[in-house]
């Protein structure tokens, strides 16, 4: 074999190779996987992110409180989480209409509410009518067709609620219609 025969015969194989690399490249599509990575590390990035921010929620905090404002909480925070990252509540805060325990969602208000004139001394009859939030089991007894089954229903409403915001509201109890709340309606407060 002569050496113009090699030289062709290794030009040939190397065609033949560079072809063959070719079309297995074509065939398997290597020419697509980065295109590829790049969008499912966009999708990753995408997921990474909606999930950290599920785990932190908004809200805003005003009233009662040292340094009103809005605050970046944990999913699981609770109102007075939220009171806390205000700086703590002011002298005239009236906790006793707020549930502390309430889960917050993304986007919640909370008002911190003052006392009211004639309730600073806590009795929840001072103004000479009930107060739906602070009235015990025996002094929403008092109030004509409350007996003990739907006081404590009540009670179990507001703390389910974290406070009645109006003496209306006390319709949403069971077993209270509205004739019944007409004959109640001028001995209540919140």
């Amino acid at each position: 074999m002569n050496f113009r025969s090699m030289k062709n015969r290794t030009c040939i194989n190397l065609i033949i190779t560079i072809v063959f690399f070719c079309a297995l490249s074509v065939l398997s599509g290597c020419g697509n996987d980065k295109e590829t990575f790049v969008i499912e590390e966009t999708v990753d990035t995408r997921a990474d992110s909606i999930s950290l921010e599920e785990e932190k929620i908004i809200i805003y905090i005003c009233g009662e409180v040292a340094r009103p404002g809005v605050y970046t909480l944990d999913t699981e925070s609770r109102i007075a989480d939220a009171i806390e990252a205000a700086g703590g509540v002011t002298e005239n805060a009236d906790l006793m209409k707020l549930n502390l325990a309430q889960k917050l969602a993304d986007g919640q208000q909370v008002t911190v509410p003052a006392f009211t004139t004639g309730m600073q001394t806590g009795d929840a009859q001072v103004s000479g009518k009930v107060n739906l939030n602070r009235a015990t089991k025996d002094e929403l007894m008092t109030l004509p067709g409350i007996g003990e089954s739907r006081a404590e229903a009540i009670i179990a409403y507001r703390e389910e609620a974290g406070w009645i915001s109006a003496p209306e509201e006390l319709m949403n109890v069971s077993g209270i219609a509205e004739k019944m709340y007409e004959k109640i309606a001028d001995l209540i407060e919140v």
